[in-house]
This record gives structure tokens, sequence and C-alpha cells, in this order.
């Protein structure tokens, strides 16, 4: 006689019922396939729409704004001033020969120009280099981060901003995937100080210098207060719509970000700097 091994149903003392001895999926497809069915049409695939139909709408707005900030005929004349920075710094996007310029007139930025040291890591704060794929380094890391700023030439402060935190540079694969998206959506309605961070703008004779991407309390100077050229206003940061530490600087026609249109900037050797 052989004994069937075969799983038998157990049976409920409670009350005596057939129950079954593991759990099937199978009752449940009907419900799930008509469940899926509703819901598919009516909110995944105007969800999946919903993101291009946002993308395409940003970046309609976006050129259109920058077609209003375009260069005009009437704008003035290129302001010159001295160098912001000590010696040792280099221009390395802007519209100088070799470059590439920032390829937008939205918030002014025609003529703008991007500043780092020549040694973009400091030797004497790391003394090894950061992860290129995923490494996402302290902006201490950085030879221009805390770099002692001076204004480029006398004049009023309007705005002066270094409430805002510095955050990790984005100098890495997977730091740049982030930057792309941190600068599609949340600093889009941070305004001015999600894009610029912390920053001083001051007024030259009607034509105003910006300095953008400051150390978070770093500002020597305040909304109001006169300044001379060569005078220590502030240290660079890694504030704002920046990568890494770097000092952003561009001239406008006025003082609002969103209505002003770029001026060209050009630098004379500065005169005797204040030590730090």
């Amino acid at each position: 006689m052989t004994l069937d091994r075969q799983r038998r149903p157990e049976i409920s003392g409670a009350t005596g019922l057939l129950t079954p001895s593991r759990w099937t999926w199978e009752p449940f497809a009907i419900p799930v396939l008509l469940l899926a069915s509703i819901i598919t049409p009516h909110i995944v695939l105007p969800a999946l729409l919903a993101v291009p139909a946002s993308l395409i709408f940003v970046m309609s707005v976006g050129r259109w704004a920058s077609w209003r900030q375009r260069p005009r005929q009437d704008q003035g004349h290129p302001l010159t001033t001295s160098s912001p920075v000590g010696p040792g710094w280099t221009v390395v996007r802007g519209p100088l020969p070799g470059l590439r310029p920032h390829t937008t007139h939205l918030l002014a930025q025609t003529y703008a120009m991007d500043l780092l040291p020549a040694e973009r890591l400091s030797a004497t704060r790391s003394t090894h280099r950061h992860n290129r794929l995923v490494g996402l380094p302290s902006p201490d890391r950085f030879a221009a981060f805390g770099s002692p700023l001076h204004a480029p030439a006398a004049g009023q402060v309007t705005s002066a901003v270094d409430v805002l935190r510095d955050h990790r540079a984005y100098a890495s694969l997977l730091g740049l995937l982030l930057w792309s998206i941190q600068q599609f959506v949340p600093r889009s309605f941070l305004g001015a100080r999600g894009i610029l961070g912390n920053h001083l703008i001051i007024n030259t004779e009607d034509r105003y210098l910006l300095l953008a991407h400051l150390q978070r309390g770093s500002c020597e100077v305040a909304a109001g207060d006169w300044v001379i050229e060569g005078q220590l206003v502030a240290r660079c940061g890694n504030s704002g719509n920046s990568t890494e530490p770097h000092l952003h600087i561009q001239a406008m026609n006025g003082p609002n970000i969103w209505k002003a249109h770029g001026l060209p900037l050009h630098f004379t050797p500065p005169s005797a700097l204040p030590s730090e």
C-alpha cells in the first residue's frame, strides 16, 4: 500500500469547512485588470503626457523671456571696471574668443562671465580628487570658495543677499544630473534668489554690476551702502544655480534681472586692492 503524499485541503475546526492550504492570485486577476483599464486612460496616460507638455511650456516661456531681454541699440555703452578678484583668476565662460558664452539673454546674461582660479581644486585643503562619477564634494575643497571679492567700481549697493546656504559641488555625472533637475523645477519657483544665490548688485552711474553665487554670511555691505573701487564686499561661494564655487559677474542697464538688458563688460588692470 502506498501513501498519498499529495497535499489535501485542511478542515477548519470552527466550521468544519474545507479551506485551501495556500493563497492563490487567480480570483483577484479580473478585478485588478478592470481597475487598471479604468485608471490607465484617465490617470496614467495624462500624467505621462503632462511631463513633456510641461517641459515644452517652460522652454517656450524661457525663450520668450530671453527674447524680451535681448540687447538693444540704445542700451548704453560698455562698462569698464577693475577686476573683482586677485591675480591667478581667469574667465572660463563668457563672450570672449575661444570660450562658450551663456547663450541666453535671460536674466540679462548676454555678456555675463564666470571666473575661476587657475587651480580649481585647492592643494592646501584636499590631498585627493573627488569621484568623477558620483562625487558631490564639499565646496570648501575648491580654491575659489571663500576667496575675497572686491567692488569692481565705486557706487551704491542696491541689493545684498547672503542668507542662502552653500550647497555641495555638482562636479560629477551624478551631480550634473541633480543640477539639471533642480534647474528646471525647484529653482524656478525660488525666483532670482534660487538662480543667483547670495548676490550683490552695485549701481555705478546708472549701470549695474551683479556679483552672484556668494558665500553665505560673507557680505560686508548692505543695500543702501556706498562702496569704493577695490573695497572688500563679499567672498566667493557656491549658492544658487552653481555647479561648483565660482564668481558670476555681469553688467546690466537696470537693477531688475528680469527686465534689464546685458551690457558688455571689460576689466582693466585693478588698482591696488586692500589685503584680506
